[in-house]
């Protein structure tokens, strides 16, 4: 893809005009050097192929402006300087890769979050590969999400990317999404830089994917999607694109709320709420390991406890029977099923995940049922979580205490 611009080079190293007429303007002298220096430079490109290529990233001045007081933003990227770009303004970089690409991993874990409108939103912290003490907390925003009939039923034309052989084709059952809103802002080293991300490409024929396989990478649920930068990098204007892409846990922690009232004939009323929290401790695709945490009651005081114990259901080799009464002001017991026999420490912990006190360190017997009382009396108001785990068992039921 450099042809022409080896071509001009070795024409320029020669001393001669670019634009000469080569029957009309060339002595034999100067051919004779166009030669020679033709040689050199395929000499010295046999000799890169052994080793790393340094990388040329030049820039321009922004739109808009006078000319002295534009920005520069970044323009065209080269693995050699040509004579006719010596005069450009250009960073050089150790390797071509650093000049073209820059790479991120996720630091811990990131949180999607559903808002009202349904629309998502992506969160997480990224390092830098190349430098640990600098990186991005990214936010994306997804809205439109829609299936794949209704996403290939557009008046324009849209497709999916699936680039990587031997996985996993879903892309029938994926979802679609349009990034609305984006930012990447700088931590560490990069402290002080923003960049606004919006969709690419614009004309939506590729959109951020959701589903198996649909981060592009592997056949684990998770995402992907391409973007356009812009912004500040170290003080210095960019503007760019890349890809974001990443697995999804199949339980993220996040809370869903219900809210109730009743009414009579009387015209008495009673309300109740509860709190259904997935706390993202295991993978648990069904759900049965949420815990249910009631909100309050100003009607019958149990109801909390019979919504605890309907959502009781077998899960591995522990069933948890029931954590009653729910809320609760002084007293609860939980009650569970051993499947298997086992080692089982169960805990006591606040909501900041802070350890309150050991319920339980011991030997548990198969098919034997098991209670074990909490004193919450001596607890402040707030969510609790009781964590059972062994070796291949790990889960988090939460109560309220109340005052």
């Amino acid at each position: 893809p450099y042809g022409a611009q080896i071509a001009e080079h070795c024409v320029l190293l020669s001393k001669l005009d670019p634009k000469m007429q080569v029957s009309a303007d060339l002595s034999p002298e100067d051919a004779e050097a166009i030669v020679a220096n033709i040689n050199a430079v395929g000499r010295t490109l046999s000799f890169r192929e052994s080793e790393v290529p340094h990388g040329y990233l030049f820039l321009k001045p922004s739109p808009g402006g006078d000319d002295d007081d534009k920005p520069k933003v970044y323009d065209t990227f080269e693995p050699f300087l040509t004579k006719q770009s010596e005069s450009k303004d250009y960073q050089r970089y150790d390797t071509f890769n650093e000049a073209v690409d820059e790479f991120y991993s996720t630091i811990g874990d990131g949180l999607v979050s559903q808002l009202p409108n349904d629309d998502w939103v992506i969160e997480k912290t990224v390092v830098s590969n190349d430098d640990p003490n600098s990186g991005w907390n990214v936010s994306f925003t997804l809205t439109d999400g829609m299936d794949f009939d209704t996403w290939s039923d557009q008046d324009f034309p849209t497709s999916y990317k699936q680039d990587c052989e031997n996985i996993l084709d879903d892309h029938e059952n994926w979802t679609y999404w349009f990034l609305s809103e984006g930012t990447l802002t700088g931590w560490g080293g990069y402290d002080g830089s923003f960049l606004t991300c919006t969709h690419q490409p614009a004309n939506q024929f590729y959109r951020f994917q959701i589903g198996l396989g649909a981060n592009n990478m592997n056949e684990n649920h998770g995402y992907s999607g391409w973007f356009t930068y812009t912004g500040t990098h170290m003080s210095t204007p960019v503007m760019g694109s890349g890809d974001f892409f990443g697995d999804l846990d199949c339980t993220l922690p996040y809370q869903i709320e219900y809210d109730y009232t009743a009414t009579d004939c009387s015209g008495n009323s009673a309300d109740f709420g509860y709190t259904v929290n997935i706390t993202g401790e295991v993978c648990d695709p069904d759900g049965t390991g949420a815990g249910l945490v009631g909100t309050g009651t100003t009607g019958t005081a149990d109801s909390g406890s019979d919504v605890a114990a309907a959502a009781a259901e077998p899960r591995g080799p522990i069933q948890v029977s029931h954590i009653v009464p729910n809320p609760t002001q002084d007293f609860a017991q939980i009650g569970f099923n051993a499947l298997e026999s086992m080692r089982l420490k169960v805990s006591l912990y606040d909501a900041s995940g802070m350890f309150i006190k050991s319920l339980f360190d011991g030997r548990v017997e198969k098919n034997q049922m098991y209670t074990l009382d909490i004193q919450a009396s001596a607890l402040q108001s707030g969510v609790y979580q009781v964590r059972m785990s062994s070796q291949n068992v790990s889960i988090v039921k939460q109560f309220l205490v109340t005052e």
